[in-house]
């Protein structure tokens, strides 16, 4: 009899919990805002993307939110608002606001404080407003390496603000060029660090208000590392 009562509520369960119908389409939502980092300096061209997703659900977590598309995309301007009318398609159960770092192979003017974000957008139909201050603005600032005195290679590289797909790795050179980015209009410093079998050499990097390139000149030996 139990075993019968378990079936039978585990099928009800089932039947219950269906995944929900999509929206309807043609509805139509003006979301805009305004990205800045903690003084309110502008984050300029910070790509901003509609996302539509669907639920589906399961029996570990009650269910997820599917990415299915992007319905359109732009970028903040001068003053780091944006803009992005949309309108639902009817295939979808929820629409997102998503912002992204730039690619580590793009110019990295910015950086969200962790690596962007997902809003829900809801209530769908009228204006929905998005600020956000979770942001750092970056700089350029390129690194020369004298290697001329250091016989360990490879040297990795590790910096907290600049991106990368993997670690980078400086081969046996006399002299190479790294391009970083450094915070601006913040209080924080952060080390550039490179590391070899030897050990790890730290220089401080002093934060600014710089806006243009800044260049640093460094000359390396093998006692600069230190185990």
């Amino acid at each position: 009899m139990k075993k019968v009562l378990l079936i039978i509520m585990f099928c009800s369960l089932i039947t219950s919990c269906e995944d929900p119908d999509p929206l309807p389409s043609g509805i139509a939502t003006n979301v805009s805002g305004k990205f800045t980092d903690f003084h309110k300096y502008p984050i300029i061209r910070a790509k901003v993307k509609i996302g539509e997703y669907r639920f589906e659900r399961n029996y570990t977590n009650g269910g997820v939110d599917v990415f299915q598309r992007w319905i359109d995309s732009t970028y903040t301007d001068s003053e780091g608002k944006y803009k992005l009318p949309f309108t639902t398609t009817g295939n979808g159960t929820s629409y997102k606001l998503v912002y992204e770092n730039p690619e580590p192979h793009e110019e990295q003017t910015y950086m969200g404080f962790q690596g962007g974000g997902r809003v829900n957008i809801d209530p769908l139909g009228k204006d929905f407003v998005y600020n956000s201050d979770n942001f750092y603005n970056l700089y350029s600032c390129d690194v020369y390496l004298d290697l001329t005195e250091v016989t360990d290679f490879p040297i990795y590289v590790d910096h907290l603000y600049t991106a990368h797909d993997y670690l980078i790795k400086i081969p046996d050179v006399d002299t190479y060029k790294l391009r970083i980015y450094i915070v601006k209009n913040w209080f924080s410093k952060s080390d550039l660090k490179l590391y070899n079998t030897i050990g790890r050499f730290n220089y401080k990097l002093e934060s600014t208000d710089e806006n243009e390139l800044t260049e640093i000149h460094l000359t390396l030996s093998d006692s600069d590392f230190i185990k």
